[in-house]
């Protein structure tokens, strides 16, 4: 829920709620939660302005940085779309 709401805040402008977990928060609930099951994971994005960029990785289940550490948030879909066929 955490990451649809993020990718609602980008690419509408949104603020997100205060009380909403941070990126950190959210990443330390998966490790907590353990990996998720290769068959189960779908490629998935997470961006939060002014922080590295993170990908699902679909085959261990885990996030993983961006692997040229960029930086940032994209707010037009098209972008969205080409970093995620990207990575």
């Amino acid at each position: 829920i955490f990451l649809i709401s993020l990718w609602f805040a980008v690419i509408t402008g949104a603020k997100l709620n205060p009380k909403s977990p941070s990126l950190s928060q959210a990443l330390a609930m998966t490790e907590v939660n353990g990996p998720v099951s290769p068959h189960v994971a779908e490629p998935q994005i997470a961006m939060f302005c002014g922080r590295q960029l993170l990908h699902m990785n679909t085959e261990s289940g885990q996030w993983e940085p961006d692997p040229q550490g960029r930086q940032g948030c994209f707010t037009q879909p098209s972008k969205i779309l080409s970093y995620c066929q990207e990575v």
